[in-house]
């Protein structure tokens, strides 16, 4: 009886679960420079991005990135400048994890 309480307790926890938006690592971010191509920028972050925003030449690329469990919840996002296909500004993410 104790292992199906176990278990039921287990499965309710983990049907809490949600994760919302293209997961990514700041290790990651870090690692994008300015001057890379649309294919890099793809490559380096492990995912499309959710948003494309464009004005003129210029687009923001964005990645967001929601979680929520029983335990703990969070988010996190993040943009590029790309200017004619290539990565054009960076933020500086050094201090995030």
């Amino acid at each position: 009886m104790r292992k199906v309480c176990v278990l039921v307790v287990a499965a309710l926890m983990l049907g809490g679960c949600a994760s919302v938006g293209t997961s990514f690592e700041w290790a990651n971010v870090r690692a994008v420079r300015v001057g890379m191509t649309e294919a890099e920028l793809l490559s380096t972050m492990g995912g499309r991005p959710n948003s494309v925003t464009t004005a003129g030449g210029n687009q923001r690329w964005t990645w967001i990135h929601v979680s929520s469990s029983p335990f703990q919840s969070g988010s996190k996002h993040v943009s590029f400048a790309l200017n004619n296909g290539v990565v054009s500004a960076v933020p500086d993410v050094s201090a995030l994890q």
